[in-house]
């Protein structure tokens, strides 16, 4: 019978990789479990002195091995492409891969520091309180999904008497009396300054980030009037912040005085003392 020229087989071991330049990863391995399987039984097929193993079952013990030799060489080549990406700048995913490539040249990756934070411990009783270094914090991050995991740097004493903070707010949100002054030299005698944000309505606050944005709003309504008397804008201003700083100081209050009433809850007597009846 006359052999067809046109017939061909398009399976080929080892695969021949051609990796053009500027790809993400290169492709390294000469095969997979398929090939190396495939690659065995037709070896098996073209020996004259196994031409009596005819069955092909993975019952077959002699199958069932070079199932096993196959799924070792998938496994080796798979470590092997690896580990060739990880030879080339481009491809590497390893940190110590990417800084051994580049040390080559004399540069030096800076090693990973840990963020740091200022952090403020409320405490309650009569006597101060010892914190050992290494004690843990969690903090909410607004661009962090899971909580942030901080630990104190060093021993510190807290004292329940620091624990009662106070709102604060600036004495002037404009420099209108250093402006009234006369004979002296102060830069702020000489052109109009506002306070606007957390530095016109008190220490850095939750609800005091919108109001700052609202006093700033406010403050270029004002000097968009241009008819408007300097003396004038300066008593609307530190009216508006007056009354932006009032409304954060209020809400302040009542969140610890909520969150005081809820601690007692379970205490009756203490409870009706927090209560405030109009």
């Amino acid at each position: 019978m006359a052999c067809d020229p046109l017939i061909s087989d398009p399976f080929v071991f080892p695969l021949r990789r051609e990796n053009r330049p500027g790809l993400p990863r290169i492709a390294y391995r000469i095969g997979r479990y398929p090939e190396f399987l495939e690659v065995m039984k037709r070896r098996i097929d073209a020996a004259p002195e196994l031409a009596e193993w005819t069955h092909r079952g993975a019952d077959d013990p002699g199958i069932a091995l070079i199932e096993g030799a196959a799924i070792l060489g998938d496994i080796l080549t798979f470590y092997q492409e690896h580990y060739a990406n990880e030879a080339y700048l481009r491809t590497a995913a390893w940190r110590g891969s990417v800084s051994e490539l580049v040390r080559m040249i004399g540069y030096r990756l800076a090693p990973g520091i840990g963020g740091r934070a200022t952090f403020a411990f409320t405490v309650k009783g009569d006597n101060p309180l010892t914190i050992d270094a290494g004690f843990a914090v969690k903090a909410d991050l607004a661009d962090v999904p899971q909580p942030a995991e901080f630990q104190t740097d060093a021993d510190l004493t807290a004292y329940p008497h620091l624990s009662k903070f106070n709102l604060y707010r600036a004495r002037n949100a404009t420099n209108r009396n250093r402006l009234a002054l006369e004979g002296t030299d102060h830069p702020f005698s000489r052109s109009p300054v506002f306070l606007v944000g957390d530095s016109a309505l008190g220490s850095p606050y939750f609800q005091s980030i919108s109001l700052g944005l609202e006093s700033a709003i406010h403050l270029a309504a004002l000097i968009g009037q241009r008819n408007l008397p300097l003396a004038d804008m300066f008593n609307r201003y530190e009216l508006y912040i007056y009354k932006q700083w009032l409304r954060v100081y209020m809400r302040s209050k009542m969140i610890k005085h909520n969150k005081d009433l809820f601690e007692n809850i379970d205490d009756p007597l203490r409870l009706l003392e927090l209560l405030h009846i109009y």
